[in-house]
């Protein structure tokens, strides 16, 4: 088989080729899980390619444990991303977040891989008040009372945790008695 390949100044025709065109056959995955909202209600859920539409909004192909419910899947912004509406959920806990039957957009339908699970992490709230505990660590910002997750960089104290940060400020007065 030859190619052709022209434009305005011309034309070329290639030697012999062959063209190999693979199939998909890979599932997709679970990327990550977000909640959002306070209480939490939604769950972001990024999957590692585009879904079938018609499978991706099947509420009745996701659940969470701890007694919450899928209300509702919408396909979100990208074709790889999914919103669910849940029941309340307590930001205390840990929640699973667990995927059958959704097929991605190939030819051939791929399934994800039965009982896919993911742990749902959850946004960082502002902080209303001093002293308050963020997932388990001293929000005073204290050298003797930060988790081990704060990380002093400079004058800045940094939180790390999943894909981000949130970064204090802390304006030398804020700890001094008044």
């Amino acid at each position: 088989m030859t190619a052709v390949v022209s434009n305005v100044f011309g034309s070329i025709t290639s030697s012999n080729a062959t063209l190999t065109v693979l199939p998909d056959l890979t599932p997709p995955t679970i990327l990550s899980a977000r909640a959002n909202g306070s209480p939490p209600t939604q769950v972001e859920v990024i999957f590692s390619e585009a879904l079938e539409e018609s499978t991706g909004t099947n509420a009745a192909y996701y659940s969470l444990d701890n007694g919450i419910q899928v209300l509702g899947a919408i396909m979100g912004a990208t074709p790889n991303i999914v919103w669910l509406t849940t029941s309340p959920m307590n930001d205390g806990l840990q929640h699973i977040l667990t995927v059958n039957s959704v097929t991605d957009r190939s030819v051939h339908h791929n399934r994800i891989a039965p009982n896919s699970r993911v742990a749902v992490s959850f946004q960082l709230a502002t902080l209303l008040d001093y002293g308050q505990i963020v997932n388990g660590f001293q929000d005073d910002f204290l050298a003797t009372t930060l988790g081990s997750n704060w990380v002093a960089v400079g004058d800045v104290n940094i939180y790390s945790v999943g894909d981000g940060v949130l970064s204090v400020n802390t304006p030398q007065n804020w700890l001094e008695p008044v």
